[in-house]
């Protein structure tokens, strides 16, 4: 896959709402691809990936930020 297809991916996932109108079916998908995707390509960066996606935010915290792009 090319950064091309991540940043699509990343896309949809960000613009996707749940059938409840939440966010945490995306935030389900968009954790696992994550894991998926680096496990791939050692060159994945999820970090850059989850926030793309809408998983992680500005106002993250750290600790979270780092845990879960370390998955």
């Amino acid at each position: 896959m090319t950064r091309k297809d991540y940043e699509l991916i990343a896309k949809v996932l960000r613009d996707f709402v749940g059938d409840s109108g939440d966010s945490i079916d995306r935030d389900k998908i968009a954790f696992a691809l994550s894991k998926a995707l680096a496990q791939e390509n050692p060159r994945f960066d999820a970090k850059r990936f989850l926030f793309a996606s809408g998983f992680l935010n500005e106002f993250t915290p750290a600790r979270f930020v780092d845990w879960a792009s370390n998955q």
